[in-house]
């Protein structure tokens, strides 16, 4: 049965997040999704170019062009960065580029560290 409690209105890409320094729930629904998107694959294209991070333009581009919060922001970012991150290594992995007995013993340093690091 279809529930008409919701509003007409909302949309796939209505999101929201609750902000523990102001203690409240914000809400937001992204705008120019089109242009956002375009801008994104050009900073993709230019960080695989130059060598450098995309999310020094994806950031501001999610937050003043698609008016996104700036948490929200930065946190798509990272999940991009980890998309590209993972898709990378599958990709160096299956060519013979990665040398497990480098490989392993630093990912077994990081998660050692990083859960340390997360109870400092």
């Amino acid at each position: 049965m279809y529930d008409n409690t919701q509003s007409i209105k909302s949309s796939i890409f209505d999101s929201e997040y609750y902000d523990e320094a102001s203690k409240r729930k914000i809400s937001y629904r992204p705008k120019r999704i089109g242009v956002g998107s375009g801008i994104s694959v050009f900073a993709g294209v230019l960080s695989g170019l130059l060598g450098v991070g995309g999310g020094v333009v994806k950031v501001p581009v999610i937050n003043i062009i698609m008016d996104v919060p700036i948490k929200a922001a930065t946190a798509t970012s990272s999940y991009m960065i980890g998309i590209t991150a993972v898709v990378a290594s599958i990709i160096y992995f299956y060519n013979g580029y990665i040398n497990l007995y480098i490989t392993i013993p630093a990912v077994i340093g990081v998660l050692i560290g990083a859960t340390a690091g997360s109870f400092a």
